[in-house]
């Protein structure tokens, strides 16, 4: 767990912390009441439906971890353990959520369950990372007036990118153009999970190697020699990348809290919580 939270998902840590906390103050409400309907002399179902508060409770301590599952898939090695927690504590949840769905199809489940109750699945907003690429030989003016060929390289510049970053998808990109002779600004939105620094230091130390891998991918675009600018040939097309920068820090965040007493299906909460618990322990 700690190779996963300290180097490749440090955006998982306060999601882990407050989820853990969440669900021991859940479980000391759980273990409180149930004491109280066993001192009473009353009788406890454990087959009794969940207490609605109770389960919504439970949620808001697990469907933020819900969102930190694309960093923990992307680092399988060192966040295999979070990726199976953040699953199987849906699954205690929701008994619709087994193992004869796919994991893709659980995830999907799960989340919806956290839709309908109304509780967000993001984690806290994080600044993103902006690279420019600048590619020497292209006319800004050519490039901006055929579309075409603009698509293709929005299309290709990301598609270098998503080589050097696992997890990350072309919708996580944003790509933008202007003069001199091509500037293609690359804002990046950290992947849900990580952190802002870890992706300034992999674009960093990738920035060169992206610069070259698209100026030959650019050179392969067919249509590329009716976009250069005069006195230009495509062997001579070269681009650099700048040091990566960060936005400010976004405010907002996706975690809702929730808390309150219970009063029905005390029981068959409990082996929920305790299955989180034990897993936890083991973790």
């Amino acid at each position: 767990m700690l190779g996963c939270m300290c180097d490749k998902c440090q955006g998982a840590q306060a999601a882990f912390a407050q989820s853990s906390s969440k669900m021991m103050s859940v479980m000391m409400g759980a273990f409180m009441q149930l004491a109280a309907a066993l001192q009473g002399g009353g009788k406890v179902d454990k087959d009794a439906a969940m207490d609605p508060k109770l389960e919504k409770d439970m949620l808001g301590a697990l469907c933020p971890m819900l969102g930190m599952q694309r960093c923990f898939d992307a680092n399988p090695t060192e966040c295999g353990k979070m990726a199976e927690k953040s699953t199987v504590n849906m699954a205690t949840v929701d008994k619709k959520i087994t193992t004869k769905q796919d994991k893709a199809a659980q995830m999907a489940e799960a989340k919806a369950t956290c839709k309908k109750a109304g509780i967000s699945t993001k984690g806290a907003a994080m600044a993103k990372v902006t690279t420019v690429l600048t590619i020497k030989g292209l006319s800004f003016s050519k490039v901006s007036t055929n579309a075409a060929v603009k698509l293709e390289l929005t299309t290709r510049i990301k598609a270098q990118f998503l080589k050097k970053m696992s997890g990350y998808k072309a919708e996580d990109l944003e790509v933008t153009f202007s003069s001199g002779s091509v500037k293609a600004t690359v804002v990046i939105t950290p992947l849900p999970g990580s952190s802002t620094e870890g992706l300034k230091t992999a674009v960093a130390a990738n920035k060169d190697a992206l610069a070259a891998a698209v100026a030959a991918d650019v050179k392969s675009i067919p249509a590329v020699a009716d976009v250069l600018e005069s006195g230009t040939t495509v062997d001579k097309l070269t681009a650099t990348a700048s040091p990566p920068s960060q936005s400010d820090a976004p405010s907002g965040g996706g975690a809702q809290t929730a808390s309150g007493s219970y009063t029905t299906g005390v029981a068959g909460a409990l082996g929920a919580v305790l299955a989180w618990a034990t897993m936890s322990a083991s973790m």
